[in-house]
């Protein structure tokens, strides 16, 4: 479909942008690159092997716009991504996706959680709740990121036909992890740095 190959794309593209450290318009010449060829009626795309990786709902919605914001940034746009704002993305989605995975897994009793990403007004109602409080608090890229995850998966932008698989993936779910664990820590966003003792002269 034309939204997994986009959404894969722009991923993929932005990953490899960061790689090659390029900065200024020339950044996003990998993802218009790999969107496009995932357009083409090729055997393997970037959403194809995302799919034979073991992602059949593809790349989230979410992994998609966090790509979009980080990728302005490096292409010289006056907007910057804030910490904070990673932080609470990842806040939310490593525990959302050790329970709805877990539920998948087996290893977390609470049936009925994926099931609720089928349509379930309660979950949309909750996300809805959520993406006005970060509105009202000015996080205004996560209401972004929670409003288009609604909207996509009304529209079948992906494949996938559950709420979840467009708002989280198993690769941002690992990404959210990772960043908390390396770099997300509460006390290390926010924490004043301690001016270094000049040296004897």
């Amino acid at each position: 479909m034309i939204g997994a190959a986009l959404t894969c794309g722009l991923v993929a593209g932005f990953a490899l942008a960061w790689l090659l450290r390029l900065r200024g318009p020339v950044a996003a010449v990998p993802p218009v690159v790999l969107a496009l060829w995932g357009l083409l009626p090729l055997t393997w795309t970037p959403a194809t092997v995302v799919e034979h990786a073991g992602g059949a709902g593809g790349l989230s919605v979410t992994a998609a716009a966090l790509a979009l914001l980080a990728l302005a940034e490096r292409c010289g746009a006056s907007y910057r991504l804030p910490r904070e704002y990673l932080q609470a993305v990842a806040l939310l989605v490593a525990p959302a996706g050790l329970l709805v995975y877990g539920t998948q897994w087996g290893f977390v009793p609470l049936e009925g959680l994926y099931g609720a990403g089928f349509g379930d007004f309660r979950l949309s109602t909750a996300l809805l709740l959520l993406g006005l409080v970060a509105w009202v608090v000015r996080a205004y890229a996560l209401c972004l990121i929670l409003v288009a995850g609604q909207f996509a998966f009304a529209t079948g932008w992906l494949p996938a036909i559950n709420l979840w698989d467009h708002l989280m993936d198993p690769l941002l779910w690992l990404w959210s992890i990772g960043w908390l664990a390396v770099s997300g820590r509460p006390s290390a966003i926010g924490k004043p740095k301690t001016p270094s003792s000049p040296g004897p002269e």
